[in-house]
This record gives structure tokens, sequence and C-alpha cells, in this order.
């Protein structure tokens, strides 16, 4: 894929990703408990093999509520800074710049998700939300960056004692 194509398929799709997150945002608060609720009945029948709400009992099951939205939150933005950090780095940034830059717009976009949440029924805007937010989208910046860094070594071990960093086959011919 030519670098200029590769770089709007991966704007594209960390708008797309922010709209999907810009869409679980919107849902009212009871929509949003409704999908916290099912994820907490699957991870009721994954441990007790029932989806009954009494196995847990109520108390157990906010707690586990709770969780699933604060993961649900780190791992949407983690994605978000994977996505986000692909994209930078297509643009011919430098690896601080782009990890800045990724994780820059990352923070922006979960203060604005927070403010857009005050503004739905039945959901506020947290601080501690932007705080997952921000830290899901830093472990996103990360992993990104160190699979580059392992691409790239890889890369140059491939190509390392061969003329003009031609490559080679397991048998040492070029």
């Amino acid at each position: 894929m030519k670098r200029k194509t590769l770089r709007v398929v991966l704007w594209l799709a960390v708008v797309l990703w922010m709209a999907v997150i810009f869409a679980f945002s919107a849902e009212s608060g009871g929509a949003s408990t409704e999908t916290s609720d099912g994820v907490v009945d699957c991870v009721d029948e994954g441990m007790f093999g029932t989806s009954d709400r009494d196995v847990l009992g109520d108390s157990v099951r906010l707690k586990v509520s709770f969780y699933v939205r604060k993961a649900a939150h780190f791992l949407a933005f983690m994605t978000l800074g994977i996505l986000s950090s692909a994209a930078c780095r297509t643009d011919i940034m430098k690896t601080l710049p782009a990890c800045a830059v990724s994780f820059g717009i990352c923070v922006l976009y979960a203060v604005s998700d927070e403010l857009h949440q005050t503004f739905v029924p039945g959901r506020e805007g947290r601080l501690l939300d932007v705080g997952i937010d921000s830290a899901g989208a830093l472990c996103g910046v990360l992993v990104f960056t160190a699979l580059c860094a392992i691409a790239t070594r890889v890369r140059r071990r491939r190509t390392k004692g061969t003329p003009c960093g031609v490559s080679t086959d397991d048998r040492g011919k070029v």
C-alpha cells in the first residue's frame, strides 16, 4: 500500500474509532447500564455457569459493573492510542514527536468525551474517567512504539551483513 493511501486509511480508522467512542458516550445512563449489565451477566455465567442475578449479589454486581466500565474506558482509549500512533508515524514524524502528538490527541478527546457525557441524560463527566482514558491511551502509544522498535530490530537483523541491505533467505542466499 502506498504511504499516502496508508496515511488516509489510518487517519480514517482514528476518526471512525472516535465515532465509536462517541456513540457509546451518547447512550443514556439506562442504556449504558444495560450494556454493562450484559457484560456482568457474561462474567457471572463464565464464573458460576449461570446468569442468575442472585449468585453474585447486588453489592458484588455493582463492583464488577464498575470495573467493567473502567476496563471499557481503558481499552477503548488504548485502541485509540494505537491507531493514532500508527497514523502519526505515517506522517514521517520521529518517534518522540509522534508519541507526544498521538497522546495529546487522545487526552484532548478524552476530555471532550467526558464533557460530551455531561449533556447526555443519566450520564456525567468524571475526571477519574479522563485519567483512565489517558492511561489507556498512554499504554496504546507505548505498545505501538514497542512493536515498531521490535519490527525495526528484526528488519535490521535480516539485512545485516548483506550487500546494500539486500535481504537473504533462510539459507543465506540473496
